[in-house]
């Protein structure tokens, strides 16, 4: 039983092993041999009933038929029927516009007429008479609590009215921003204080133009080379004086010459 068992298998080894010997240009395609069913094709201007497509034709070619009939009835019948069944719809037509324009009412803010048909909500909210109507402007943001808007009210100030104060409406429109005080001047200090800025700039600059040696920095704030120089400066007019108190006329001319000599 192995035996009969075993000999299908060892040809299908065979065959696979010839089959894969086989080159590559005499194997067969793949899928060859597989039963396919054949799949027809419809044209897409075929209808599939017939019977539908010759009653379209008919009616179709009826409708032409008539629309030609009518055309040609027209213009030959110009005073016939036709003519007069013309003029009737034109009456009834002129009748109809003349009843739409009697209930026609116009409207006193855009000028424009208005149908009956059309309710005066829907007139009201259309583009027309909403562009003509005046600008509404939003009330004041003015707190309504406050003792000063109170008295202006009470002496006919009306803050609504978009008018400044005064007589005339000419004056200021919005109060005066307030700001916070930071500093502890009194009223009118400020203007002290820039006052006596400006007194000290122009003396200043009057001094530059003298060319006042005073306005030279002293004391704490001068620089290290300005304190330098302020001492070399100090150690020459020490040196002079000395000399000019303890010196000898006879000596600094033995010491310095006459300049007969050409020294210096």
């Amino acid at each position: 039983m192995q035996a009969g068992g075993d000999e299908p298998d060892r040809q299908e080894q065979h065959h696979e092993q010839h089959h894969d010997n086989v080159p590559l240009h005499y194997k067969k395609p793949f899928g060859a041999g597989l039963k396919r069913t054949r799949v027809e094709f419809v044209r897409a201007t075929e209808l599939q009933d017939s019977a539908a497509t010759s009653t379209f034709s008919s009616q179709t070619e009826q409708e032409k038929g008539r629309l030609v009939a009518e055309i040609y009835a027209s213009i030959v019948l110009r005073d016939g029927t036709n003519s007069r069944e013309t003029e009737e719809q034109s009456r009834r037509d002129k009748c109809l516009d003349e009843q739409d324009k009697a209930s026609e009412w116009t409207c006193a803010v855009c000028s424009a007429s208005v149908s009956a048909s059309t309710s005066q909500r829907d007139h009201e909210s259309s583009l027309a008479h909403q562009v003509s109507l005046a600008h509404s402007h939003p009330p004041s943001a003015l707190d309504r609590s406050r003792m000063g808007l109170r008295t202006l009210q009470a002496q006919g100030w009306d803050p609504d009215a978009r008018q400044g104060l005064g007589q005339h409406g000419q004056g200021l429109r919005f109060p005066v921003r307030a700001t916070a005080k930071q500093d502890g001047l009194g009223v009118g200090a400020a203007a002290a204080l820039a006052e006596a800025a400006q007194r000290r700039e122009r003396k200043s600059a009057n001094r530059i133009k003298r060319g006042d040696k005073s306005t030279e920095a002293t004391g704490p704030n001068m620089t290290a080379k300005q304190r330098r120089a302020e001492a070399e400066r100090q150690r020459r007019k020490a040196e002079r004086l000395g000399a000019e108190i303890f010196g000898s006329i006879d000596v600094e001319r033995y010491l310095m010459g006459d300049g007969s000599d050409n020294r210096l």
